[in-house]
This record gives C-alpha cells, sequence and structure tokens, in this order.
C-alpha cells in the first residue's frame, strides 16, 4: 500500500508512533480502533485481505520510498 507516510502510526500526528510490523491479528485489531483513522483505515483492511488471501506480507509505506518499503522499511503485516 502507498500512503504519504513512511509507515502506519498509532497517532497520525506523532511521527514517533509509527509501527514497525504487526501481526494480522494487531492489525485487525488496529484497524478496529479509532486511532485508524481516515485514509488510513481502507488501506489497513486492504493489507489484511491481502494477508488473509495468502500473501506473505502486506507492506504500507510512502510512495517516494518504494525500494525501502519493499525492503522491509515500512509498516509490515505477516500472518503470525
Amino acid at each position: 500500500m502507498i500512503t504519504n507516510v513512511a509507515r502506519v502510526r498509532r497517532d497520525v500526528n506523532d511521527p514517533s508512533s509509527a509501527i514497525d510490523r504487526l501481526s494480522l491479528a494487531d492489525a485487525r485489531a488496529f484497524a478496529a480502533s479509532p486511532a485508524c483513522e481516515g485514509g488510513m483505515r481502507p488501506k489497513m483492511h486492504a493489507a489484511i485481505a491481502a494477508v488473509e488471501a495468502g500473501s506473505s506480507a502486506s507492506y504500507i509505506g510512502a510512495p517516494q520510498r518504494i525500494a525501502e518499503t519493499l525492503a522491509g522499511n515500512a509498516t509490515v503485516i505477516t500472518a503470525s
């Protein structure tokens, strides 16, 4: 997923709240929480759906950092 931040944040206004990794269960919980707001919610749901469909991982990061995102310098959602 491409978004305007390098990682998903627990607090949209606090870059230090960036999330490196989430298990599928934690991703579901975060997506259902009030902290996941605005345009991040559909991105989280799409990333969760990809892992549920069999992808080994989903990556959420910024478009200007595609190579870094794919290398894992992003929020990575995995099945476990």
